[in-house]
């Protein structure tokens, strides 16, 4: 009975562990293509939003009028995260970006689609314009994602948890482009709450 045994245990064993390994092999195949198209969407949504005409004029006329220099930027920053520190957004500079018809544009948007929890759009020298909350810092520009997509024209990150909307989520960000001749005007990110993946 041992001697029939025991192959026959051997053989059962190493069929199901493989029935068992080509079950979960597809079970992760199928949840990474569901991921994936969960991924693209989030981002097209994304790219539609930037096709705003509201939103390229605002990026194009925050270029127009003021170009920051660097050391302007950096004071301007550390006026924001003062006041990030502080929980404050009476200050001039946060309310400016918070309190503006692209931002009430923006808060719009997140409440149609509701796993964005964070949008903000820069200017292209990487600067907030306009933002649904207030962000940790207030120039983008030496941040990778604003690299990214500024040079690639879009950005998909990896789930990690985010500090200014306190949640695990992925950063997703786009360039806003000129309608007539495709020109930068500026970089429009979302916070993509990951549990919607």
């Amino acid at each position: 009975v041992l001697i029939v045994a025991i192959p026959a245990h051997r053989s059962l064993s190493t069929s199901l562990t493989e029935d068992i390994g080509n079950k979960l092999a597809d079970q992760a195949n199928s949840r990474g293509i569901e991921i994936a198209t969960t991924i693209d969407r989030e981002k097209d949504i994304l790219k539609t939003l930037s096709l705003s005409v509201s939103l390229q004029n605002a990026a194009r006329a925050a270029n127009e009028s003021s170009q920051l220099s660097q050391a302007d930027i950096d004071r301007l920053d550390q006026q924001w995260r003062a006041a990030d520190a502080a929980d404050n957004n009476a200050d001039p500079l946060v309310s400016g970006v918070l309190n503006n018809e692209i931002s009430a544009q923006l808060r719009d948007f997140r409440s149609q689609f509701e796993q964005h929890v964070e949008v903000f759009l820069t200017n292209t020298q990487g600067v907030s314009i306009a933002s649904t909350n207030r962000t940790s810092d207030y120039n983008q520009a030496d941040e990778e994602w604003w690299q990214t997509a500024y040079r690639d024209g879009v950005y998909i990150g990896q789930p990690e948890y985010d500090p200014s909307s306190k949640t695990i989520a992925m950063n997703m960000a786009v360039t806003v482009r000129e309608n007539g001749d495709g020109r930068i005007v500026g970089v429009l990110r979302t916070t993509v709450n990951f549990t919607t993946l």
